[in-house]
Parts: structure tokens; sequence; C-alpha cells
């Protein structure tokens, strides 16, 4: 519900509207950490395939996958607000007001934005929409390995954290299916 109040606050009929919107579904969309976000760049983007190369931690690159909604966001995005944008010729997918590249700190701010539009009344990082990311992937049956996979992770272990969320799913799928 939080997560789609936020979507609903953003105006995207400015430049930075809709990037802060392709922003928050990015995050969401991909569970990619705030870091690797930042660092996207255009060539980095298939857009035939709804993938994206992501270099993450220990220079280790993945591909990570988007959906419909990202897609419709990225591409209002990129044949609109990121042209408007791109004063400096920039080659980063996400840029500020001035046509730089996007900072991780940027994105804090830009989310501490987009909640104040909001109701909510709590702080909202995006590590917390990537634990959404894995957390609804789980709920919906997406196997460990899967999600280890996605969102990176060397070490079962570290997405493991994300299981005590799915307890209410597990209840719900033993008493559909046991006799």
């Amino acid at each position: 519900n939080e997560l789609e109040e936020m979507f609903n606050s953003i105006d995207t009929r400015t430049p930075l509207g809709q990037r802060d919107l392709l922003l928050l579904e990015m995050l969401y969309a991909t569970g990619v950490r705030v870091g690797e976000l930042v660092n996207i760049k255009i060539d980095d983007i298939d857009l035939g395939r709804r993938n994206i190369l992501i270099l993450g931690k220990g220079n280790k690159e993945r591909y990570v996958t988007y959906g419909e909604y990202c897609e419709d966001a990225l591409n209002e995005y990129l044949n609109d607000g990121r042209l408007r944008l791109n004063t400096k010729q920039n080659n980063y997918l996400f840029l500020n007001n001035n046509g730089g590249e996007l900072t991780e700190r940027g994105v804090r701010y830009i989310l501490d934005q987009i909640i104040k539009k909001t109701g909510i009344q709590k702080n909202i990082s995006p590590h917390m929409i990537r634990h959404s990311f894995a957390t609804h992937l789980l709920n919906e049956g997406c196997d460990l390995l899967t999600v280890q996979k996605l969102l990176g992770h060397e070490s079962i272990k570290a997405t493991q954290i994300y299981t005590h969320v799915t307890t209410d799913r597990l209840k719900e799928v033993y008493y559909n299916n046991f006799p």
C-alpha cells in the first residue's frame, strides 16, 4: 500500500517526475542496490529483452529483468524527460536537474521528497524497497536460489534474511493444501 501511494504521488508531466517514477519503479521491479541503480548507463539497457546489465558488489556483473510498468516508465523517461534533462550529453540513465549523474544521496533525497507528498509517516530507504522486492517474490512462490541471483548475493545466507517475513504465506499454503 505504501509503495502504491508513493507511485501515485509522482507528477509525470515534468522531466524530474518522469525520472522519479522510473527510479522508484526500477528499485522495486529489479531489487537493485542504490549504488547499482545510479551507475546504470544507457548502453547497459537491452530494451528488447527488458534486461539491464548491473555491475554489483565486487565488480560482479549480473542481468536484472524488469516488467511492463517499469518498461512504460523507462520509455516515457527516455523519450521525453531524459532528453530534456540531458544538457551535458551524459551516458548515465538517471540524471539530476543539472544534467549530471544522479548520486546515491540524490536518490535518498528524491525518496524523502516522494514520501513527503504522501501520508506515510515513516522513513523508507532504497534498501527497504529492495527488501520488499525480495519478500514479494518469496511470498509469490519464487525459490530462494532465484531470489539470491536476482539480488546479486554471493551467499544464500544473505538472502535467507528475507524468508522470515513470509510466515503468513507459509501458513496460507499449509491451510490451503494440507488435507
